[in-house]
């Protein structure tokens, strides 16, 4: 049955509009007729088309979970009681400002481990080098004792299955428990096997 103003008995008000963003994407004239199959059809139409339009806007999702690593340069144990949980909460910071939501940041002396959720715009290399910058900055101005204050070049980031998460968690929890039977250098070592990745000893350390 189509729309055909035309027929007997038929009265056409004002008609239906329907607005998006202050812009008319749907505009229809309810039918009134003695009989219901016509005004069935009219709101069983004005549904269809309100659904095809929203189909049309999509969205990008992403979870990508990530663990990021690095150390202090030449794995100098600059990361004291005093400053410790400072740093790991102005790095955690800095991470929700860059939209990658952060889950658990900790370490040790002389490194780091950030937990979070890499948001689908930003890129590995350029979260960890604002994570870098702004806290060997701010870490600066926290007293003489960092004034030589130094992040590694390098760095690891590695993914991480939402099953995976609660060990993670609890891993980077126990750091300081850790590192009383192994260096920053075995642990690291030990999470590039673990991933399968190739790397060379000569340009790991910096």
């Amino acid at each position: 049955m189509g729309f055909n103003p035309s027929k007997k008995n038929i009265q056409i008000p004002n008609p239906v509009r329907v607005y998006y963003n202050d812009k008319v994407f749907l505009e229809a004239y309810p039918l009134y007729n003695p009989t219901s199959q016509m005004r069935i059809h009219f709101f069983v139409h004005l549904v269809f088309n309100i659904k095809l339009n929203y189909n049309i806007l999509p969205q990008s999702l992403s979870n990508t979970l990530v663990h990021i690593v690095f150390s202090t340069k030449h794995r100098k144990e600059l990361i004291d009681d005093n400053i410790e949980s400072l740093l790991f909460g102005y790095v955690g910071n800095i991470c929700n400002k860059q939209k990658c939501k952060v889950i658990i940041v900790g370490g040790y002396k002389n490194h780091i481990h950030v937990f979070c959720s890499l948001h689908r715009t930003v890129t590995q290399s350029n979260l960890v080098k604002i994570l870098k910058t702004s806290s060997s900055v701010w870490i600066k101005t926290q007293g003489d004792a960092y004034e030589n204050f130094y992040w590694q070049d390098g760095y690891g980031v590695f993914s991480v299955s939402q099953s995976d998460s609660s060990r993670l968690i609890k891993y980077i929890q126990n750091q300081r428990h850790h590192h009383e039977k192994m260096s920053f250098k075995e642990e690291y070592r030990k999470l590039l096997k673990s991933h399968n990745i190739v790397f060379d000893e000569k340009y790991v350390w910096d």
